[in-house]
């Protein structure tokens, strides 16, 4: 049918039904786009074919922070879009705006100070927000309680008076704090500073500074700007307004590119550390890096906010902000600071052109789709409308959950009662067939044990695993992955992680978990299983589980630490009832509020004695100067003040010296309520310290003593055996043998001197017997009864029935005759000296020793009422040579042998003096019941003249004794070879080849010595017969010798009658040992 060539009622507008309407207009559309895509392609200018080169420049050093641009380069999405970016280090004297306003960079990374820099007339254009929320924050030790800004008045705090810090100046502003009320230590901050404790606070980064606080477990509070209503936006990308208007297309392009790289970047947080740590080495450690990427997760929030996005509402909330504190002019104009696309082409002719096209076509279009678009208007507001009331009524329910939670978490603060609740809320909400709660969630720990669970009666967890379960590899990489990851790990089915085998033997099916981290403690892990089905858990569900865990997190943080401060007062109550030293809690008039119970043990005052008291009042009258400097520093200068020493008073009035340290006591707003300290008694520490002088005294004397007594004997051996030998001779005159058996005299004197500087050094041992302490007493009281003027009388106390003690009669009886002596000296115009024996246990001494603790001991007394001895003197007295004699009437070793023969024998020697009333001396020796000695006698050998023709080989470095040996033992029929050296004696035995029948081997020589030479002749022939001869100390020596093979000892000096009766022996195999 031909269609008309002109409109009649036909063909009128009611005739042209919903479908010719809809093709008419869909036509009219074809051709409005038409004309879109032709004005986009007229403004698009024609690729080139060369890249175009930027400079982008940072607003700090090298760092995650900028992981997205180092990604776009990286990746190529800058050439991609025909520009090639170099990324110029930001940094102390490179600020990113100078040098973006000065042309040297084309971008910049700055924070919301660009502002400020819009005030102040710099054409600059904020391009994107990469972080949503400002990073920059104020940080401070927890220690120090800094949990406010108004805690930080007057306070020491690092931060720049520039722009860079104006979110931290606007916190102070904001709670009406002038800038002038605190300290700014204006400056870059350096990696010191967070660890400088004379700062209170220091700007950071939330992504990199807290970093080394956290990495050497450092505590910290953080004052946050978004909690007192700064919240401004950071690290946003600028230029130029004259880039735009000049290059439109490249500044579209540069910022595609860039925002595409910041996708990639919190994508792949792993690959950009790696890229950061071989393109900028040596800036950051990997851990550092990782830490600051899952840091800016909260700040840039790519999973609510889209990347880059700017509020233009929140631009002018800052800039009101700013006004607010006058920094910038109020209601300033923001229209050609915040990016548009609009701002980056004039394609005004073209709108106008495309807007009346469009509407020409529009008002034919309309009428056709009128009907079409009211349905399809219609059904959409329905389906929104449907929606928003599910998502209304999702957020309800995940409130209410959140809530609920809530609820059970403020019900109580017992720990465990808490996670019962929390656990079998979660069980009535999730439906689950198991909720878990484990610890520690560690893959450190060699354990882990099941703390709560809930669950369906049929599903339970076994009860092996509420003891401390090994861990196991598998486990140890579940705790891994919960601990690495943000949000909860599945497991169960595809596409979920598969089930553990521990899983799969318990019946699971689907789990949840999630790692909850509490500040105090270790982590733990929380859980909810599927037994009964595959469960799916949706993402819904997952956020909820999140979001619950986090609350968790915190409840656990308080009841853990409320449970800390309870163990801490307890452990406090406990140290302070239980240390011997005396604590104290004053308030600043000086009186006491707090004492311990050491008081009473110490001082003897009770509690109630001292409470409402001064502190003054307990201080003796030379010790309140040094108290009252002691309040001075800690009340008026706030000082601690450790180790001042101090003299109490005790209730019965004797005077103690004490080791005081006092410290402030603030109350939470850092005001001195008084003092804290501690008294450590010094008594006994003083007593101890003197007696470990004394000992290093006698120490230091002994071993000059012992080292030089070797060289001394072998003098006197040398000069005793000429004397020996020349005695032998029959041709010298009586005259002259009278001389020699003088020297031979005068050589036994000296040996005795030897031997009591041996007897000091406690290098010489007594010969221990078992030993009637009073008949030693009644032996030396014979001999001062011959020797002390007849006007000191003697008396004596000795106890009936008196143990026996271990030891050797003689030095025993030089101790009470030396004692008895300086009684004497001590009382010239004569007295009393009495001597008493006493049988005591050891707690009944006055001053007890390692030696003498704890057994049953004898107490010998020896008290004289003469002139007594000041602090000084009774000081000294053991000291060797320390005499208060005119000279020639006394050596100073008197006391000094009684020491050592005392210490010899196990014993200890204590002296009390009182100048003008005499002066006792308490010596303890330990008792020994029948039975139990172990008694080391010297056997006597009949001493007879011996003589024989055996081979002998004298070995002596001393020319001089090697050659009256040789003389006396040839003489007494042997034969006799003589070495001068361990090395020269082992050429002589090897020479002789088994033909020495004994060898006199000294012991100390040089290059070889004695013992190595006793060995290595044994080695080589081990029938061989060695007698020593030392001038060291006997008993030591000749146990030492005698297991390295030697058959005899003998001790220089020695007569040659003993040599030639021992030799005679050891020949007849009847070793003895001499001396």
């Amino acid at each position: 049918m031909e269609p008309p060539h002109h409109l009649n009622k036909k063909y009128s507008l009611p005739y042209l039904n919903t479908r010719h309407l809809v093709r008419l207009g869909m036509g009219m559309l074809c051709i409005f786009f038409l004309c879109m895509t032709l004005n986009h392609t007229a403004q698009a200018k024609p690729p080139k074919k060369k890249l175009k080169k930027v400079t982008l420049h940072l607003k700090w050093r090298h760092q995650f922070q900028f992981a997205g641009y180092y990604a776009a380069k990286a990746q190529g999405y800058y050439r991609d879009a025909g520009i090639e970016v170099e990324i110029l280090e930001g940094g102390l004297n490179r600020e990113a705006v100078k040098s973006v306003l000065s042309g040297q960079s084309q971008f910049g990374v700055a924070s919301s100070e660009l502002i400020m820099q819009k005030a102040q007339g710099n054409p600059v254009v904020v391009l994107a927000a990469i972080f949503q929320h400002s990073p920059l924050v104020l940080v401070s030790r927890k220690e120090n309680n800094f949990l406010t800004p108004q805690d930080l008045l007057g306070k020491r705090i690092k931060m720049t008076r520039s722009f860079r810090d104006v979110e931290l100046h606007a916190i102070f502003m904001n709670e009406g704090i002038s800038l002038d009320q605190i300290e700014i230590l204006d400056g870059t901050t350096q990696k010191s500073h967070y660890f400088d404790q004379s700062i209170a606070a220091v700007s950071a980064y939330q992504t990199n500074e807290l970093y080394w606080l956290e990495s050497r477990g450092i505590e910290y509070n953080v004052i946050n700007p978004i909690s007192y209503g700064i919240n401004f936006y950071g690290d946003c990308l600028f230029t130029t307004k004259s880039l735009i208007k000049d290059d439109p297309q490249l500044v579209q392009n540069f910022l595609d590119a860039s925002l595409k790289g910041w996708r990639y970047a919190l994508q792949r947080p792993g690959e950009l550390i790696e890229y950061i740590l071989k393109k900028y080495p040596g800036r950051k450690t990997r851990d550092h890096l990782s830490y600051e990427a899952k840091a800016m997760q909260e700040l840039i929030l790519p999973e609510l906010v889209e990347l880059g996005h700017m509020n233009p509402g929140r631009w002018r909330y800052i800039a009101d902000t700013f006004a607010k504190f006058k920094l910038v002019p109020k209601d300033m104009d923001l229209s050609d600071f915040i990016y548009n696309k609009s701002m980056a082409f004039d394609d005004t002719w073209l709108r106008w052109l495309a807007l009346i096209t469009f509407v020409g076509f529009c008002l034919i279009a309309l009428v056709s789709i009128f009907l079409y678009k009211f349905n399809q208007r219609l059904h959409k507001e329905i389906a929104q409308k449907t929606e928003a009331e599910k998502a209304r009524l999702k957020q309800v329910n995940y409130l209410s959950a959140l809530e609920k939670i809530d609820d059970k978490l403020r019900d109580t603060m017992d720990l465990e009662e808490s996670q019962r609740q929390i656990l079998k809320t979660l069980f009535e909400m999730f439906k689950a067939d198991r909720v878990w709660l484990l610890h520690p969630c560690d893959p450190r720990y060699g354990f882990w044990r099941l703390q709560e669970e809930y669950c369906n009666p049929a599903y339970p967890i076994s009860p092996e695993h509420k003891n401390d379960t090994p861990l196991s590899s598998e486990v140890r990489s579940v705790f891994k992955n919960a601990l690495s990851s943000e949000g909860p790990l599945l497991y169960g089915r595809h596409p979920y992680g598969k089930l553990p085998k521990m899983l799969t033997g318990i019946q699971t099916k689907s789990e949840m978990n999630i790692a909850i981290q509490p500040k105090l403690g270790l982590p733990w892990l929380l859980g909810m299983d599927q037994c009964s089905y595959d469960r799916i858990w949706s993402s819904e569900e997952q956020k909820l589980f999140k979001a619950i865990s986090l609350r968790i997190s915190t409840a656990l943080s308080n009841l853990l630490f409320f449970r800390h401060l309870q163990l801490a007062e307890e452990r406090f109550r406990s140290l302070s009832d239980n240390v011997p030293d005396l604590i104290y809690i004053l308030d600043p008039r000086g009186v006491f509020t707090y004492v311990n119970p050491a008081w009473r043990n110490v001082l003897g005052f009770v509690p109630i004695e001292i409470l409402g008291r001064k502190f003054e009042a307990f201080i003796d009258e030379e010790s309140r100067e040094t108290c009252r400097e002691i309040f001075d520093l800690v009340l008026n200068q706030r000082q601690t003040v450790a180790e001042k020493i101090l003299s109490l008073t005790t209730k019965d009035g004797q005077t103690r010296r004490f080791l005081v340290s006092s410290a402030p006591n603030f109350d939470s707003h850092k005001k001195i309520t008084g003092m804290v300290g501690i008294c450590t008694d010094m008594t006994e520490q003083d007593r101890l310290e003197n007696q470990l002088r004394h000992s290093q005294k006698m120490e230091a004397v002994g071993t000059l003593a012992g080292g030089i007594a070797h060289d001394f004997n072998n003098l006197i051996q040398g000069v005793s055996g000429f004397a020996q030998l020349s005695v032998r001779d029959p041709n010298i005159t009586p005259a002259i043998k009278e001389n020699l058996l003088e020297i031979e005299s005068i050589t036994q004197r000296a040996s005795e001197l030897v031997k009591r500087l041996l007897t000091y050094s406690r290098k010489h041992r007594p010969d221990l017997e078992m030993v009637n302490l009073n008949q030693v007493i009644k032996s030396a009281v014979r001999i001062l009864e011959r020797t002390i003027p007849k006007m000191v009388r003697i008396k004596l106390d000795l106890s009936e029935n008196l143990p026996q003690t271990q030891g050797d009669a003689t030095q025993l009886e030089q101790v009470i005759i030396n004692l008895g002596s300086n009684a004497n000296d001590a009382m010239p115009e004569g007295g009393c000296l009495t001597i008493k024996t006493r049988a005591v246990r050891s707690t009944d001494q006055e001053e007890e020793t390692s030696q003498t603790k704890g057994s049953d001991l004898l107490r010998i007394t020896v008290q004289d009422n003469g002139c007594g001895m000041d602090k000084t003197t009774r000081e000294q007295i053991f000291n060797p040579f320390f005499t208060t004699k005119s000279v020639g009437k006394g050596t100073g070793l008197g006391l000094s042998v009684v020491y050592g023969i005392i210490q010899n024998h196990n014993g200890n020697i204590s002296c009390q003096s009182i100048p003008g009333k005499g002066t006792t001396f308490n010596i303890d020796l330990p008792a020994v019941e029948l039975g139990k000695a172990t008694t080391i006698t010297r056997q006597e050998a009949k001493l007879q003249t011996s003589t024989g023709n055996e081979k002998i080989m004298v070995v002596d470095d001393e020319k001089n004794i090697t050659n009256v040996a040789s003389q006396i033992l040839s003489q007494s029929g042997y034969e006799v070879i003589t070495a001068s050296s361990g090395e020269e004696a082992l050429v002589c035995h090897e020479k002789e080849k088994g033909a020495i029948d004994l060898v006199v081997l000294d012991l100390g020589m040089p290059g070889m010595g004695g013992k190595k030479c006793l060995e290595k002749l044994i080695q080589k022939d081990p029938e061989l017969k060695v007698i020593i001869a030392s001038g060291y100390a006997a008993v030591d020596h000749a146990q030492d010798t005698r297991q390295k093979g030697a058959v005899g000892y003998i001790k220089k000096p020695y007569r040659f009658t003993h040599l030639l009766t021992l030799i005679r022996e050891v020949l007849d195999k009847r070793p003895q040992n001499h001396g």
